[in-house]
């Protein structure tokens, strides 16, 4: 199989031999974390090709009354629920099915659900699409490096899927540099640029699926904290680092944060919280705590609206958390345009599937 950029994918995954590839461990061997925010986020070696613009505008194409819209679907049939849920959003946007897309999920580990998103959700999701016409459809991630990235994608069965629906699964290697786009936004105010995985930047229609959960540094990882998972590797890691640098570190943490999620900025994103990993992430550890049978699927195309939503739906059942956590990251996300956090301008639409 033939990356686009020519890179060659072996066993569905690309190849890490590239003398731009880094590991996590070398480069937190390799980085002086004590840099500026603005040297942390220019390309931490430097751009290998000048940026461009990001992949699409801001248009929302799933508004109602110039509201948008949150689509609230319950059952305990994850397929008819994804069903009913795709199928409404047809209401708000007729014929919003595109010929091709790209669905970037939450793929850091082969733990299950809900610390990654499994094939409960992602093969009727699947069905769903290819029934619908869309002919070619990309199931892709950059979670890790190495072999970490090809346990995750065969342990949660994406390879299996792979060989009997014939979508295809790109398992990217966040270290390897020519993997990414680098692209730039002057609007943005820690990143001089940020380089995304390229089949997400090259992608007519991109579907951002969700696990709603806590997270060390981020609080809560969901609509915006998932593109983590779309940018090269040494950014998203230097990101981390600061998080732990006291009240200023977090702050820098929590616009990149946005800025991660601007650069790619999904059409439409699914968050399924049928379960909750609570009180500590993201992975099963220390107090984490899975709170099941929430039984609950969120679609919008905003997702400030959708992280803000989930915040207050992980405040019913965490009493260790309060969506004060993530103010900043939504306010900042908010005001580069990715979204809303005001009531007035969301549109929550139930749906009982």
């Amino acid at each position: 199989m033939i990356f686009p950029n020519g890179d060659t994918l072996t066993h569905a995954s690309m190849n890490r031999n590239s003398r731009e590839h880094i590991s996590r461990r070398d480069f937190i061997r390799q980085t002086a974390f004590g840099a500026t925010a603005v040297s942390l986020s220019a390309g931490v070696y430097g751009c290998a090709a000048s940026p461009v613009s990001p992949r699409s505008d801001h248009t929302n194409r799933f508004m109602s009354n110039g509201k948008a819209v949150l689509l609230v679907v319950e059952g305990t049939d994850t397929g008819k629920m994804l069903e009913a849920g795709l199928s409404r959003l047809n209401s708000f946007a007729p014929d919003w099915m595109p010929k091709s897309l790209a669905m970037k999920t939450n793929t850091d580990s082969a733990d299950p659900y809900p610390v990654n998103i499994d094939m409960e959700l992602i093969q009727p999701m699947v069905r769903y699409i290819k029934d619908s016409g869309t002919e070619d459809v990309i199931i892709c991630d950059a979670p890790t490096t190495g072999m970490d990235k090809d346990r995750a994608f065969k342990g949660l069965g994406y390879f299996a899927l792979e060989k009997q629906s014939g979508v295809r699964i790109v398992a990217g290697d966040a270290g390897a540099r020519s993997q990414f786009v680098p692209v730039r936004d002057d609007r943005w105010e820690i990143s001089q640029s940020i380089d995304v995985f390229r089949p997400l930047h090259e992608a007519s229609f991109i579907i951002n699926v969700v696990v709603p959960k806590r997270h060390v540094a981020a609080r809560l990882t969901c609509a915006l904290k998932n593109h983590f998972g779309s940018v090269y590797g040494p950014e998203r890691w230097s990101a981390h680092r600061k998080a732990e640098e006291g009240a200023d570190g977090t702050k820098l943490f929590d616009k990149t944060l946005s800025e991660f999620a601007d650069a790619v900025r999904p059409e439409l994103t699914i968050v399924d919280a049928r379960s909750l990993l609570t009180k500590d992430g993201p992975k099963l550890r220390g107090r984490s705590e899975v709170k099941r049978n929430i039984n609950k699927l969120i679609l919008s195309g905003d997702m400030v609206a959708t992280d803000a939503y989930c915040a207050d739906l992980m405040k019913k059942y965490d009493d260790t958390f309060d969506p004060e956590m993530i103010a900043l990251q939504l306010s900042y996300a908010e005001e580069i345009g990715l979204g809303t956090t005001q009531k007035n301008n969301i549109e929550i639409v139930e749906v009982s599937a």
